[in-house]
């Protein structure tokens, strides 16, 4: 699936259950993943890149828990290129993935694989 310069999110999902094989989403007018009380599992390669239009406070995954969790898995042996900002009371599990700074607005950034193991990102609260 790709998502180029769209007008809302990147990709916006509610009490949805959804495993692609690759998504790259590229400039999106608001947040890359927006994800409401759903599931995303991304398999082979994640590219999401949220600061291509030049606005800086993007989130690369903004999930939100009205009706129940919301969480990103990305599964081993993923290729990720994601930049952008880490939304509000998000947590990244992964070995690979970098973890953010202490400040969750500053730009984060990785490009590699994820070797180890899957990654799951999910939010902390629930809304």
């Amino acid at each position: 699936m790709r998502s180029f310069h769209s007008g809302d999110d990147g990709i916006d999902l509610t009490n949805s259950q959804v495993a692609l094989t690759r998504l790259r989403i590229v400039a999106p007018s608001e947040d890359g993943i927006n994800l409401s009380s759903s599931t995303l599992r991304v398999a082979r390669s994640l590219a999401v890149d949220v600061t291509a239009n030049g606005v800086a406070d993007r989130d690369i995954f903004d999930l939100e828990t009205d009706h129940g969790p919301s969480y990103v898995e990305v599964a081993r042996h993923c290729h990720v290129d994601i930049h952008g900002v880490l939304g509000d009371q998000l947590r990244l599990t992964s070995p690979d993935l970098p973890a953010p700074g202490r400040s969750t607005r500053k730009c984060y950034g990785f490009k590699g694989f994820l070797r180890k193991s899957p990654a799951l990102v999910y939010s902390l609260t629930q809304d």
